[in-house]
């Protein structure tokens, strides 16, 4: 029963600003407060009527006015619940001022006086200046009409006090009920408007700082378990689930801080569905109320009033659904529902900055795979170029049978003369050990030998004396070092034109052989031409070329 009459007292209808939608709910309740008086005057004059006629003698029982009263507040209800509430404000306010205002200057009785004071109070609390200056207007013309009217009466006018009392009695109490009422309705209106706000301000606060509270592990399940205690143990809401997909893409697992991590599989009902439908499909809260009269009402978990189903968004992508309930009779408002649509943004930012990080870590391993493979490839052929390079150079000093050579740099006759050395000295063999500069006090001097190195292979070395007065900088030491590189290149590439010419001049003698041998016209020639090409090209003492019989006896048959 009282759930029922607080159903019927609360505003279903959420109007954007929390003072209009408190003003809303003032309005309201004045109206189920004046047809409760006009009920209650309606049967206190029946029952007076039967008890004791003499009071109300000449007094009608039921006055059609009141019958009035009690349809417009039902109409000032309606509108009211339907959004239309500066309509059930005008209307709410005329209505009072019609029954009044004629009545004020019509009826005799001074006790009528006594009325006027509830439209004024009721323009006060629910119009604006101008609209309560409107009215003090009308009640100061029924005012005048009166004056007019009762300064036309001369007649004596018969008054018997226990005739009259009842009627005053009721018309007094329903009037200070009335009133008071209205003040009892509208009192404390800034102050909870204003605790309203503040805690609307520290919902805020803590959706704000949503972020802060997850750890350094992003996943999609801390995001979700966050999302779930801030709507429970922050915002104050009784019931908050998540809705996650199955593998058919359904939204058919729950999510609870009672479950732990692991969601479970539910069962939709069909008012489940309707509501989760409706979400996605909308991409908006979805409110349901216990007064609905549809099915969707089901979706409600006792003892909760109402629900708000908001959807989590993921890359463009519905990926959840956050499903809170409440038990408090109040509708959400629109800062509530903002709260509540922040909070979600949150999470789905979140949920997209998570999936971001994750595709970036998987494209650096993709990546980091590539480089890995690259540089693989690229140490195979830096090592075939070395194996190649090694093996070049191990060629062209078997060619020159020795070990090494080189050249001194000695002065003669005033100039500088490069003299064939094929000596190497200890210093020079140090640095090929060690691959770098090295610098030496002999006698009066200073030794500094630098190798030379290319693709990583140590070719030889070059080694300077310089007179010990002489300090060798670094600057110096890099210069030396720029021009043994550069004399790694210069070597390198004189190997390689040496080579491809030795190979030119083998193809071509290949080639010149070949063509000989083609010329000739039976087998004893082409073995002698070969004879004695080869015995020219390879410098052989000695040559045979020889042929085995099974062969020509094979190659007869054949012919």
């Amino acid at each position: 029963m009282i759930a029922a009459i607080n159903r019927y007292l609360n505003v279903r209808y959420r109007y954007e600003n929390p003072i209009v939608q408190q003003r809303a709910l003032n309005l309201l309740r004045m109206s189920a407060a004046l047809i409760f008086v006009d009920g209650l005057y309606i049967i206190i004059v029946l029952l007076l009527a039967l008890f004791n006629r003499q009071a109300l003698a000449g007094q009608t029982i039921v006055d059609p006015l009141n019958v009035g009263i009690v349809v417009l507040s039902v109409v000032v209800y309606l509108l009211i619940q339907r959004g239309r509430l500066q309509s059930a404000i005008h209307l709410f306010v005329t209505s009072l001022a019609l029954v009044i205002v004629p009545a004020l200057a019509t009826i005799p009785s001074a006790v009528i006086y006594v009325t006027t004071p509830i439209v004024m109070l009721a323009a006060g609390l629910l119009l604006g200046r101008r609209g309560f200056v409107a009215t003090l207007v009308v009640i100061t013309i029924g005012l005048l009409v009166r004056y007019a009217n009762l300064s036309q009466v001369t007649d004596a006018q018969r008054y018997i006090p226990a005739q009259e009392i009842s009627y005053e009695l009721l018309i007094v109490g329903m009037s200070y009920t009335i009133m008071n009422l209205f003040v009892f309705s509208f009192s404390g209106v800034a102050e909870r408007v204003a605790a309203e706000a503040s805690r609307e301000v520290e919902q805020l606060n803590t959706v704000s700082h949503f972020a802060s509270g997850l750890g350094a592990v992003l996943t999609d399940t801390a995001i979700y378990t966050r999302l779930l205690e801030i709507t429970q143990n922050n915002l104050g809401y009784e019931v908050a689930q998540i809705y996650l997909p199955d593998e058919s893409g359904s939204f058919a697992r729950q999510l609870r801080l009672s479950f732990g991590a692991a969601p479970r599989k539910v069962v939709l009902t069909e008012s489940d569905l309707s509501v989760l439908t409706e979400a996605i499909r909308t991409r908006q809260p979805v409110v349901v109320n216990s007064s609905d009269t549809s099915f969707r009402a089901l979706h409600l978990i006792p003892p909760a009033r109402q629900s708000c189903t908001l959807v989590i968004i993921e890359q463009d992508t519905v990926v959840a659904l956050l499903d809170i309930q409440t038990s408090r009779p109040r509708p959400f408002s629109r800062n509530e529902l903002l709260v509540l649509r922040s909070l979600v943004d949150q999470a789905s930012r979140e949920l997209d900055y998570s999936s971001t990080i994750r595709d970036l870590q998987t494209t650096v391993r993709d990546q980091d795979g590539v480089i890995n493979r690259f540089t693989r490839q690229l140490n195979e052929i830096q090592g075939r170029g070395r194996q190649a390079s090694m093996s070049g150079w191990d060629t062209l000093f078997n060619a020159r049978m020795t070990e090494a050579f080189g050249f001194d740099l000695v002065g003669e006759g005033g100039k500088l003369t490069p003299i064939r050395s094929d000596a190497l000295p200890d210093a020079i063999r140090e640095t090929l050990l060690r691959g770098d500069v090295h610098i030496q006090q002999t006698g009066g001097d200073q030794v500094v030998t630098v190798p030379i190195v290319f693709r990583d292979v140590v070719l030889g070395a070059m080694s300077f004396n310089v007179p010990r007065e002489r300090p060798v900088t670094d600057r110096q030491i890099e210069l030396i070092r720029t021009v043994a590189d550069r004399l790694s290149v210069a070597l390198e590439n004189n190997r390689l034109l040496e080579q491809t010419q030795a190979q030119a001049r083998r193809e071509r003698q290949a080639s010149e052989i070949g063509s000989v041998l083609l010329s000739a016209t039976n087998v004893e020639s082409v073995l002698s031409l070969a004879a004695d090409n080869f015995h020219e090209a390879l410098g052989a003492i000695h040559t045979r070329v020889y042929l085995q019989p099974g062969t020509l006896i094979k190659s007869g048959d054949a012919n």
